[in-house]
């Protein structure tokens, strides 16, 4: 569920970036910078999103780490697999936002739109990391309870 979220704010960033394009070559808006300041602000809105779910995936692993389960976490591997599939997500937007960038920026950005594209990246990458280290701690914890 949270997947499909984070696809559509994506998807919408870029349709946002592309109306607002064609709103300023009409000459309803200043060029540039309000189209850059559109995309950014909805980049930003996912990144806001995988912050929140840092914190979600933190929580959880200090659940694991505490010990205080007295069974196994994930004995049906449903936790694991909506990881994987999270991280399949997370590394999917990074290569649409990559393919966005280059064809329709041509790989050039105000310091506004490369500060959101950076901190999503930098966020993206972090949660990956996050996601990643919860499923071996879950690993780990379900492996001392047998299953």
């Amino acid at each position: 569920m949270l997947t499909v979220a984070i696809r559509q704010l994506f998807t919408a960033a870029v349709q946002s970036l592309k109306s607002a394009a064609a709103r300023a070559l009409n000459g309803a808006l200043p060029p540039g910078v309000l189209v850059e300041f559109r995309c950014a602000r909805r980049i930003d809105a996912l990144t806001r999103r995988l912050v929140g779910m840092q914190r979600k995936i933190a929580n959880m692993s200090a659940h694991v780490l505490s010990g205080s389960a007295r069974g196994a976490v994930d004995a049906d591997h449903k936790l694991r697999r909506m990881l994987a599939e999270f991280k399949q997500d997370l590394n999917g937007v990074r290569r649409e936002l990559a393919t966005w960038h280059t064809r329709e920026c041509r790989g050039r950005t105000g310091a506004l739109l490369a500060a959101a594209i950076e901190r999503l990246n930098r966020i993206a990458a972090d949660t990956y990391m996050a996601a990643d280290r919860l499923g071996f701690e879950i690993d780990e914890h379900d492996r001392r309870f047998g299953r």
